[in-house]
């Protein structure tokens, strides 16, 4: 009888290993305390503005999702094993962020909701992107939002930023600089538009200047020149060095948001009066296209690498599509699952 080694009785069998998927985050028990310890800090400031909590559905219809200025590459649409060909549920899709699902909820339940709806939500989203330390094609959102059953005072604007701040001083450790910069998208359009760009090349340079920080100046000039070889980019770029309560000259369009800008500026400092680390930034321009007036982004001094940790704006028609009333918002969102990957190497989230 032949016999068995001892090597071969120790022989694993050949199972193909499990793991997660990258871009796909799992927490171990300790990250997951640490986890829930930064998003309760952020709920208990929230809640102490006066919002109310909200959970939405985690598949929303494809062309409600791409409707809003999503690259379609980054949506993961949804369909069952072995579906038939006319299966209803071809036509599904996993949100990629709160904002909209958020808009369809409300248009939804119009009627139930009392206004104007103040809510937080905090749940996964998922996106099509390039998994990388801080970035995750699954990630948790924290978003705050306001939307308005007809006129949304540009109080709320600052209301929502003032909120937002306090949260991420709340949540940081003590003396984590951060800053806040906010632009006005009427004010950008309005720049834009006078240096000599219509029509669709608008949206195309403001994704250009949206990109500004990642390439160089001379990248950015010859990106803009592309879209239109007429136009006045150096002039275009200046303006974003000057103080914008500065510039002259400007589009009706501009000076509205330029008046905008000033108004929800100065309501935060009455609201924040020992706040220095919200000011204006006429760069920020935020890729998604439904927004319509006040924008901000979010960056920690200490980890750059991160990009915006929390960003937001006005969209003034984001529910247009979805019905027939005129229901304004202005949100921010807190990209928590981004944070907590720098933070649970920090006190005290890492002990």
């Amino acid at each position: 009888m032949p016999q068995t080694s001892k090597t071969e009785l120790r022989k694993p069998n050949h199972v193909p290993m499990r793991t997660n998927i990258s871009g796909f985050p799992e927490y171990t028990p300790s990250e997951q305390l640490a986890f829930d310890a930064i998003t309760s800090k952020i709920r208990h400031v929230y809640e102490s503005f006066g919002y109310v909590p909200l959970e939405t559905a985690a598949v929303e219809r494809i062309e409600t999702l791409t409707s809003k200025g999503i690259d379609s590459k980054e949506v993961y649409a949804l369909r069952r094993l072995n579906a038939q060909g006319d299966d209803g549920d071809k036509d599904i899709a996993l949100r990629f962020d709160l904002t909209v699902p958020l808009a369809r909820y409300v248009a939804q339940n119009y009627s139930s909701l009392t206004f104007p709806f103040r809510r937080y939500q905090c749940q996964p989203v998922w996106r099509g992107e390039r998994a990388q330390k801080g970035r995750y094609r699954q990630f948790h959102q924290f978003d705050l939002d306001v939307i308005a059953d007809g006129k949304l005072p540009l109080e709320a604007d600052a209301e929502i930023l003032a909120a937002a701040n306090t949260a991420l001083t709340a949540v940081l450790p003590q003396g984590t600089a951060f800053t806040m910069r906010i632009n006005n998208r009427k004010l950008l359009t309005g720049l834009v538009e006078g240096a000599g760009y219509a029509g669709d090349d608008v949206y195309k340079a403001i994704k250009v200047i949206d990109d500004l920080e990642k390439v160089t100046r001379e990248e950015t000039i010859n990106r803009l020149k592309a879209i239109n070889t007429q136009a006045k980019v150096e002039a275009l770029l200046e303006a974003f060095d000057w103080d914008f309560q500065e510039l002259q000259n400007l589009t009706p369009l501009a000076q509205e948001g330029k008046k905008e800008l000033v108004s929800v500026l100065n309501t935060i400092k009455s609201l924040l009066p020992n706040t220095t680390n919200i000011v204006a930034d006429l760069t920020i321009a935020r890729g998604l296209d439904y927004y319509t007036g006040t924008v901000a982004e979010t960056r920690l001094h200490a980890a750059p690498e991160l990009g915006s940790i929390c960003s937001g704006g006005r969209y003034d028609n984001l529910t247009a599509s979805l019905s027939d009333r005129n229901l304004p918002g202005v949100g921010v969102s807190i990209g928590v699952s981004r944070l907590a990957a720098w933070l649970m190497d920090q006190p005290p989230y890492n002990s």
